[in-house]
C-alpha cells in the first residue's frame, strides 16, 4: 500500500469501524518449519481468528548473533524508484540476503522516496513525515552497526540555521508541491541520494554546497559554493547538495555568501526512546504504525495520530507485514496473506496481537495489501493478493555473514619459501596459481601437457580419485608429530563395472573404494558404476574430502552445524558444513554453497591443499622432505 491521496474520512465514519476483539483469537499454529541457516528460520502459521475466519501467513525468525541481522535496502539502490521484492531480494542473495520482506511507505510524486525517515550508513536522506503527509511522529526502525535494532515514532524537522533564527526547511530529497498557488513557495534540500541533479521552479533561488553530509540526529556544516537565481535542471555535487527555495521561501536563503558556511539542523525527535538511543542508529526506515511497545498493544489513537485511519487502514482486514522483537532480541519478519479464500488477512488490532501471541516486546506495522511479499533464498513464498507481485520502494533483508575463515595452506602445509614454481604457464594471475603449485609439489596433481595445467577445466570423477589417492599416499609416508595418518590398501580387486583395467585412474578407484571413501551409483546410475568421466559437483567434493579426513584421521571432523542454506536435503549437506567449520570450504556467497556446480581443477587444488592444511597442522603431516 503506497501513500494514499485520499483525504481522511469524517470522524462520524471512523467512529463505525469498531475494532474487532483481537483478543479472542488463537495463538498462531506452526504448519510448516524450515532451518534457512544457523540461527534464521522460516515458519508457515495459521491463526484462527474471533469470528472463525482464518489468517495464514509466514514468519522469518532472525536470532540475535554477531552472523545475523536486519537491512533495509532501496528499489534499484535509490531512493527514487520501485521494484518488486523478489528482485531486490534476488540481487541481495549473492551479498547474503537469505530472505526479505517488503518495507515501507513511499511517496508516488517522487517514485519510491521513504514516506518519513530514512537513513544509511547514520546518513539521513529523507525527512519526518506522518502517512497524511504532515508534521508528527510516525513508526520508524532503526539498526545499530552491531545489528541491533531501536523501534520508535519519530517527528521533527529540518532546518537551515540564520543569524537571528533558524528557518524551516520544507523537505528533504523530494519533488517542489507548492509551485504557483499563493506564492509561499518552499525551500527544499537535496542531496546526491536524490540523484545527480534536481529540478527547481521557475525563479528559484539555488545554494550548491560542498561538503554536506546529514546525520540522523545533529548539525551539519558544509561550504558555500555557488548562489545563483535559475530554474530547470540543477546539478547536486558528489558530497554535497543543494538548497532550492522559490517563492517566499526564496528569503530564507538571504544570509547566505559564496565562500561562506550553511549549517543544518536535524532536529528529529523520537517519541519513545531518548535522543542519546536514537542517534546510535546507522540505518533507518520508516513504517507505521507502531503497534506493539514493551510488550503491549499501543493506543489507536497514536495510529491514527501517525496518519493511519481506522476505516482504511486499520479496521479492514488487509494483507499485513511487519517487523517485530522479542524478548530474547530474535527479530521477526511476519507476512499475513490477505483478501483470498485461504486467508482472511487481519486488522492491525489482530496484526498487534499475533505479534504479542509471538512474544513481541516492540512491533512496527509496514505496507501491506497487496505489497505484502516474503521470499527465502530469493522466491516468494507468501500468496501475494495481487495478480502479480507489485513494485515497491524498499524492502528488509535478513543479512547472513557466517563466520567462516578458510584456512590458508601456507601456514604449515605449503610454506611460501620451500614451494617450487610448478611451470604452469596458464596459472601465473590466477586465484589459485598459489596452491596448483603446492599442489604439483606434492604430487597430488599434474598438469594437462607439461607447461598447462587447465586451471579452468572440470574435474572429473576419475581425475579426483587420483588426486585424493595420492594425497593419502603423501600422508602415510610422511608422518607428522602426532598420530601417523593411516594409508589406503596397496591393491584392491575390481569394484565397478565401468572402470577399465587399463584406466590410469583404476588403481586410485579401486583403493579409495576399498576404504569407502569412494561409492558408486551417483544420479541415475547403479551402485556397480563409478560413472568416472561424470564431472565432481561441489557437494560430492564435500563428502569426499570429509571422507579422506575421517579415513586417514580415523576421527571425524567436529559437526559443522548449518552454514549453507542451499543444501537442504542433500545427502553432502553435513560434510559441506564440516568443511566449512574446517576452513576447508567456503559458500560461493555468504550461505550458499552451490552444491550442484561443477569443481574446477583450480580451485580442486585449492580444497586439496586445504585439507593438507588441516592434517599438517595439526600434526598428521608435514610438507614434502
Amino acid at each position: 500500500m503506497t501513500r494514499s491521496s485520499t483525504v481522511p474520512v469524517v470522524l462520524l465514519v471512523a467512529l463505525l469501524v469498531v475494532p474487532v476483539d483481537a483478543a479472542a483469537q488463537t495463538a498462531p499454529r506452526v504448519t510448516s518449519r524450515q532451518s534457512v541457516v544457523d540461527g534464521l528460520r522460516h515458519d508457515t502459521f495459521a491463526v484462527t481468528l474471533d469470528d472463525g475466519a482464518v489468517a495464514r501467513g509466514n514468519v522469518v525468525r532472525i536470532a540475535r548473533t554477531t552472523t545475523l541481522r536486519v537491512e533495509p535496502v532501496h528499489a534499484k539502490g535509490t531512493i527514487k524508484g520501485t521494484e518488486r521484492t523478489s528482485t531486490m531480494a534476488r540481487r541481495e542473495l549473492r551479498r547474503g540476503g537469505l530472505a526479505a520482506i517488503n518495507a515501507g511507505f513511499w511517496l508516488p510524486a517522487a517514485g519510491g522516496k521513504p514516506h518519513g525517515v530514512a537513513a544509511t550508513d547514520h546518513v539521513l536522506f529523507t525527512s519526518p513525515q506522518t502517512q497524511w503527509g504532515r508534521p508528527g511522529h510516525r513508526g520508524t526502525l532503526g539498526v545499530r552497526d552491531d545489528g541491533s535494532t531501536i523501534f520508535t515514532r519519530l517527528g521533527g524537522r529540518l532546518r537551515l540555521r540564520r543569524p537571528d533564527r533558524r528557518s524551516a526547511i520544507t523537505d528533504l530529497n523530494y519533488v517542489p508541491l507548492k509551485i504557483g498557488g499563493d506564492g509561499s513557495g518552499e525551500l527544499l534540500a537535496y542531496t546526491p541520494e536524490w540523484g545527480p541533479t534536481a529540478t527547481a521552479p521557475k525563479g528559484s533561488v539555488v545554494v550548491t554546497l560542498r561538503g554536506l553530509t546529514l546525520p540522523v540526529l545533529g548539525s551539519a556544516t558544509a561550504r558555500v559554493s555557488g548562489i545563483r537565481s535559475t530554474s530547470g535542471t540543477v546539478r547536486i555535487p558528489a558530497g554535497g547538495g543543494v538548497l532550492i527555495g522559490y517563492g517566499r521561501a526564496r528569503r530564507r536563503l538571504s544570509d547566505l555568501k559564496v565562500g561562506g558556511t550553511a549549517t543544518l539542523d536535524v532536529d528529529i525527535v523520537p517519541e519513545d526512546v531518548s535522543k542519546a538511543t536514537w542517534v546510535e542508529s546507522a540505518d533507518a526506515l520508516p513504517g507505521g504504525p507502531l503497534i506493539v511497545r514493551n510488550g503491549r498493544v499501543t493506543p489507536s489513537d497514536d495510529w491514527v495520530s501517525e496518519g493511519f485511519s481506522h476505516a482504511q487502514h486499520n479496521g479492514p482486514r488487509h494483507p499485513r507485514t511487519a517487523i517485530a522483537r522479542t524478548r530474547d532480541g530474535t527479530l521477526l519478519l511476519v507476512t499475513v496473506d490477505g483478501r483470498q479464500a485461504h486467508s482472511a488477512g487481519m486488522t492491525m488490532w489482530e496484526l498487534a496481537r499475533l505479534l504479542i501471541d509471538m512474544d513481541a516486546v516492540h512491533g512496527l506495522s509496514l505496507d501491506g495489501g497487496g505489497s505484502t511479499t516474503m521470499t527465502v533464498l530469493g522466491r516468494v513464498r507468501n500468496r501475494i493478493s495481487d495478480p502479480v507481485e507489485r513494485p515497491v520502494a524498499s524492502a528488509l533483508v535478513a543479512r547472513y555473514r557466517p563466520d567462516i575463515r578458510v584456512r590458508n595452506a601456507a601456514t604449515t602445509a605449503c610454506p611460501a619459501d620451500r614451494v617450487p614454481d610448478a611451470g604452469f604457464a596458464d596459472t601465473a594471475g590466477t586465484t589459485h596459481e598459489a596452491a596448483i603449485a603446492c599442489a604439483a609439489w606434492y604430487g597430488i596433481t599434474t598438469g594437462v601437457a607439461r607447461t598447462r595445467y587447465a586451471p579452468g577445466r572440470d574435474v572429473t570423477r576419475a581425475q579426483i580419485a587420483s588426486f585424493l589417492a595420492r594425497l593419502i599416499d603423501h600422508v602415510a609416508s610422511h608422518n607428522g608429530s602426532g598420530t601417523a595418518g593411516r594409508g589406503l590398501p596397496r591393491s584392491a580387486p575390481a569394484t565397478f563395472d565401468d572402470v577399465s583395467s587399463r584406466s590410469p585412474h583404476g588403481s586410485a578407484i579401486r583403493r579409495l573404494a576399498a576404504a569407502r571413501i569412494i561409492t558408486g551409483g551417483p544420479g541415475s546410475l547403479p551402485a556397480s558404476r563409478y560413472g568416472p568421466g561424470r564431472t565432481v559437483t561441489r557437494a560430492q567434493m564435500a563428502s569426499l574430502l570429509d571422507r579422506t579426513i575421517t579415513w586417514v584421521r580415523r576421527e571425524a571432523l567436529r559437526n559443522g552445524g548449518n552454514v549453507f542454506a542451499d543444501d537442504a536435503g542433500s545427502v553432502h549437506a553435513g560434510a559441506a558444513n564440516r568443511l566449512a567449520r574446517a576452513g576447508i570450504a567456503q559458500g560461493r556467497s555468504p550461505g550458499l554453497f552451490g552444491p550442484e556446480a561443477a569443481v574446477r581443477r583450480g580451485a580442486m587444488a585449492a580444497f586439496l591443499l586445504r585439507t593438507v592444511e588441516v592434517l599438517a597442522a595439526g600434526g598428521t603431516t608435514t610438507p614434502p622432505r
